[in-house]
């Protein structure tokens, strides 16, 4: 969940951390969850825990000039009407596990993403072990 989306097509974000022998491993099982997720989209559970973090955190993010300034500016960016404060809980609540997928499957390139790796690997990805160095 994130608060960047914009109008337009842009960047799809994971970020992951884990010990740097672990690397193949962890990308494998992301490149397998997200994969799956784009074909299955998420279980009735995590969309309703998702769609609950979004309508209880909602008003949360409020709590400066600056927050609420940026939020009046978003809902008038994106035409979402001054009322929109009003309906968003009817809007979040109304997504269906169908809805993800559609989106997912309509947005999210699995096979078509680039790997940024900091830590001990050589140019290729491979692992430097201390006594390579």
């Amino acid at each position: 969940i994130s608060a960047g989306a914009d109008l337009y097509p842009g960047n799809f974000y994971l970020y992951l951390g884990t010990r740097a022998e672990m690397k193949d491993k962890a990308l494998g099982i992301v490149e397998k969850e997200l994969r799956a997720f784009t074909a299955e989209g998420p279980t009735p559970r995590e969309l309703e825990e998702a769609k609950n973090y979004l309508v209880k955190s909602f008003f949360n993010h409020w709590d400066t000039t600056d927050s609420l300034s940026g939020y009046l500016l978003a809902v008038k960016r994106w035409n979402l009407g001054f009322e929109y404060h009003r309906t968003f809980r009817s809007k979040i609540m109304s997504v269906t596990v169908e809805d993800v997928k559609r989106v997912a499957r309509e947005q999210i390139d699995a096979g078509n993403g680039v790997t940024v790796i900091v830590g001990p690997v050589d140019k290729d990805g491979k692992l430097i072990k201390k006594e390579d160095k």
